[in-house]
């Protein structure tokens, strides 16, 4: 689950394979790392965010339950949609219990217990659904499953993705990058620490980063890392965006989204905080139209 695709929005804790093959805000040092980069060859383009999608992929880590009942709903929207027939589902579990689930409730409220493999049998027969076995240790796909990139040579058949170190825990990086070979990816490693939510791209190669990104990799320069993001991703152009002030991810898809057609949905905020706000309240409004102004200066509604 990477992309939210023209058909269907699949935002929460979900990679998305799109199996096809920016002036910054501040002016910054040149300390002749992208000079040096422009002679690396590309690995490919990431998928635009509003791109087609040919599976998505979620993950299973812990049994939790509000997970578990968001993964049915899901799954039940797509499978009931005949607009999405083509689309799969790649489910990542650690062990076979994982295909315990608890998504429905009884009148009274009970919750009733079911199985994956009998609730989704037919999609799992007809290879809608697939899952795969990988020892990852939580469920938000998005942050560390390897991320889909259009092959840098235009005739290519190879379907590769790209994946960076996701240093929250040690062994779900490298767990979700055989996934992804098993589903027939190349991967290519990348040594910068970053996790999916912190970028977006548009359709113009456009690539929205969070200044997260900087205080994850202190040993690189920004200008080493664009190279990296240019060098990987085939970003055109970077804009980088402040956090949302309090909110210790500081993903950008905690607050934007690109919808396609030079349109985003900014968060807004009237940062009216009462006595239990967080500290952060008041910053918020400020730091959220400063976000709607950078889209604004690139053409964006």
């Amino acid at each position: 689950m990477r992309t939210v695709t023209t058909r269907w929005a699949l935002w929460v804790a979900a990679a998305s394979l799109a199996l096809s093959g920016a002036a910054c805000a501040a002016p910054t040092e040149d300390d002749g790392t992208s000079a040096q980069s422009d002679a690396l060859a590309t690995v490919g383009t990431l998928i635009p965010e509003t791109a087609p999608t040919a599976a998505i992929v979620l993950a299973n880590a812990d049994l939790f339950a509000g997970i578990n009942e968001l993964h049915y709903t899901l799954l039940r929207g797509l499978y009931s949609d005949r607009a999405l027939d083509d689309v799969k589902v790649i489910y990542l579990t650690p062990d076979d219990s994982s295909d315990v689930v608890t998504p429905l409730r009884a009148k009274d409220g009970d919750r009733l217990t079911g199985r994956f493999s009998t609730r989704f049998a037919s999609e799992i027969a007809s290879g809608r659904l697939v899952r795969t076995k990988a020892a990852v240790e939580t469920n938000w796909s998005r942050d560390y499953f390897p991320l889909t990139v259009k092959d840098s040579a235009a005739s290519s058949a190879v379907k590769r993705a790209i994946r960076f170190d996701y240093d929250v825990m040690p062994r779900t990086g490298p767990a979700a990058e055989s996934a992804a070979q098993a589903l027939g990816f190349t991967v290519t490693k990348s040594d910068l620490t970053l996790e999916g939510g912190n970028i977006m791209v548009d359709e113009d190669a456009t690539l929205f980063v969070t200044t997260k990104i900087l205080t994850h990799n202190p040993s690189k320069t920004k200008p080493q890392i664009e190279a990296e993001l240019r060098r990987t991703l085939g970003a055109k152009e970077i804009e980088w965006l402040a956090p949302l002030p309090g909110e210790s991810t500081g993903h950008v898809d905690i607050f934007a989204k690109v919808l396609g057609g030079k349109g985003v949905l900014v968060a807004a905020s009237d940062s009216v905080c009462g006595a239990d706000a967080p500290p952060a309240c008041s910053q918020r409004k400020p730091a959220l139209d400063l976000a709607a102004k950078a889209f604004e200066r690139r053409g964006y509604r």
